[in-house]
């Protein structure tokens, strides 16, 4: 590209023609029909075809200055890219654990709209920044750190999400010795989102404010996470959920995150009072500094809308099979009904 950027100097019309057709053949292959790097080159693949299109109407100011703008994009993109690369194995573990929670007993619940919109669309003001924080390892398998930078005021503990296991009975932690923990929340208070999680390790009780993964650098061990600040409103299943799929703003956009109920500054207001639709609680949540994981990222920073959207899209597709199912096994009942009057 940066020799077809070049040659603008002194121009061949049928050179630079082939060259584009050749390049083009590149760019469809290797990230046109991929699904993670197209999302990630969208303004590289904007500008570039765009040039194209210039030049097949015939205007080569547009093409010439297209293409200037895709090749400085190019540039500019590929290590952002391949840290995206790097990061997908963990965000796929990160999807599986998720997944796997529900699996075994777990609720979630979808947070998405805000005090201040008016709609499922509105604007998101929950914001999430990326932190990190250096670890230290202890002999009963947590990590112990500082969200502050200063331990003696500010401890917290954590666990490797690489080491949870799942049994019949729930999440297990597998200790350094391998010794298999179970995971306990007796000294969690749901009514008032106080209180941390546990395990036992050789008689002694490990509390443990956060789970994720351990990332090893050449420092040492470290934790990367969003810190989410914020609130959200009219939340279905709100109370009974263990896990939300939530909505918050990052540089790069709206991001979807998977936020752990037992997070530290999550809060489930009370049940909203409701003249219908019982069956299932309405609550607001309040976040204040709650960490999540950077791998809890759903999909990539920025493609939050889309991906909420998407959802809601869904859902609004199987309730209208629903109601169209209802009504259809309801007519005949009608039917027999007014014919007894």
């Amino acid at each position: 590209m940066k020799r077809l950027v070049a040659s603008f100097t002194n121009p061949s019309p049928g050179w630079i023609r082939k060259e584009y057709t050749a390049i083009m053949k590149l760019v469809d292959d290797r990230i046109r029909r991929t699904r993670v790097v197209k999302y990630l080159s969208a303004n590289f693949l904007r500008a570039f075809y765009g040039a194209g299109i210039a030049g097949k109407r015939g205007d080569f100011g547009a093409f010439m200055s297209g293409l200037v703008r895709a090749a400085s994009i190019f540039e500019s993109i590929m290590p952002e890219v391949a840290k995206a690369l790097e990061e997908l194995p963990r965000r796929e573990k990160a999807h599986r654990f998720f997944l796997r929670n529900l699996g075994h007993g777990g609720v979630s619940a979808f947070a998405l709209t805000e005090p201040t919109a008016g709609s499922d669309s509105g604007g998101v003001k929950t914001m999430a920044v990326l932190k990190t924080a250096m670890l230290s390892p202890l002999p009963d398998g947590r990590y112990v750190y500082s969200p502050t930078g200063e331990l003696d005021k500010c401890k917290r503990f954590l666990i490797d999400a690489d080491r949870i296991e799942f049994s019949r009975d729930g999440m297990v932690y597998r200790a350094p010795d391998d010794a298999l923990c179970p995971i306990r929340y007796d000294r969690y208070d749901y009514a008032t989102d106080e209180g941390v999680r546990t395990y036992e390790h050789q008689g002694t009780v490990c509390e443990f404010h956060d789970i994720g993964q351990v990332r090893a650098t050449s420092t040492g061990p470290m934790f990367e996470y969003y810190s989410l600040t914020g609130a959200k409103m009219w939340i279905t299943n709100g109370s009974l959920a263990t896990q939300f799929c939530l909505y918050a703003q990052t540089p790069e956009g709206v991001t979807g995150f998977m936020v752990d109920r037992h997070a530290e500054g999550l809060k489930v207001g009370a049940d909203e009072h409701k003249t219908g639709q019982r069956g299932s609680p309405t609550n607001e949540i309040s976040l204040d500094n709650v960490r999540v994981p950077r791998e809890a990222v759903i999909g990539y920073e920025g493609h939050g809308q889309v991906n909420a959207l998407e959802t809601l899209n869904v859902g609004r597709c199987g309730l209208a099979a629903v109601a169209g199912a209802l009504a259809a096994s309801s007519s005949p009942r009608r039917l027999r009904a007014s014919r007894r009057r």
